[in-house]
Parts: structure tokens; sequence; C-alpha cells
């Protein structure tokens, strides 16, 4: 089991109407088709896809970024929790990962998929993106560890701010 961990707290606003998430999971979907093999420890009676359009935004970005490290050649045993952050109006993200930079850069993939996709536009072809993810896998010289794990990256959601909003990755 991976015990390295990335940690995201993700201050999230309202996500739509329910037809608005289902729209969205439906894009997400389509661009990563692999999330429909995802399970879930919420313990929900129907397919993971039909999870994805009732699910908190922040829940269906940490199966994004599952989905995203597993295409860039993470074993499928990467895993993550999303828990309630009481009284903070976030979630915190844990990703149990194989490589902290394939995690940072399949976050920052994931929050502009989402954006995408609750903006009603079309939602980014990942592949690229995932190339560039893979080749990190290639480098010898860098190191693991690149990010601390102990260290939360903070984001806020949408991924493209209002005027006077800010996204902070510390």
């Amino acid at each position: 089991m991976l015990e390295d961990r990335v940690d995201f707290v993700l201050e999230v606003g309202v996500a739509g109407s329910a037809d608005a998430r289902a729209s969205a999971a439906a894009a997400l979907l389509e661009r990563l088709p692999g999330l429909s093999d995802h399970r879930c420890s919420t313990g929900c009676d129907h397919p993971f896809a039909e999870e994805l359009a009732i699910t908190e935004p922040a829940h269906l970005f940490e199966h994004l970024v599952l989905e995203i490290m597993s295409c860039a050649g993470s074993p499928r045993s990467v895993h993550g929790e999303t828990r309630w952050r009481k009284g903070d109006d976030a979630f915190r993200v844990s990703v149990y990962d194989d490589d902290d930079a394939v995690c940072v850069g399949a976050a920052r993939l994931a929050l502009c998929m989402i954006d995408d996709a609750f903006a009603g536009r079309a939602v980014r072809d990942p592949r690229d993106a995932i190339e560039r993810l893979r080749s990190l896998r290639a480098e010898p010289s860098r190191k693991r560890g690149v990010i601390d794990p102990a260290r939360a990256a903070v984001l806020r959601y949408p991924a493209t701010p209002e005027p006077g909003a800010h996204t902070m990755w510390t």
C-alpha cells in the first residue's frame, strides 16, 4: 500500500443544479472513460458513473486526480479520500501517490477539467497533459519528494478565480 500522501484543501462553492452536475459528469466521463471503473467507499449501490453526477466537486476532483495519475503510469493502487473540514467550508482531499510531481500535475489538470465541465465549455482533451505527466517519470535525475507531502495545497474552486479571488498552491 502506498504511504506517500499529498493533501489538497478545496474551498468549493455551490456545484450547480442536479442537471448541471449530471452534464458535467457526462462530459468528464467522455474524456476519461476509466472513471466508470472506479469504486468508492461511500457504500453507494449504484454504478460509479451515477455517483459522479450526484457527488460533491471535491470527491469528483479526487477521482479525476486518481484517473489522470493512472493514465500517466501510476499503479491502480493509488487511492484517495475526501473529508469535509467542519467549520472551514472546505474539503480535504488526500491522495496516496507514487510520485508527488505527477500527483500535483494531475490535480492542476483535474481542476481545469472540472472548471470546463461546470462552466458548460467543452472539456479539454487531457491526452497531451497526461503524456507530459508520464514523461516526468522518465527523468532519472528527478528526485522523489519534490513536494513535501506534509504540506497542503489550497485550491479554490472554481479554478478560474473571480476578480479579487486567488488560487494558491503552497
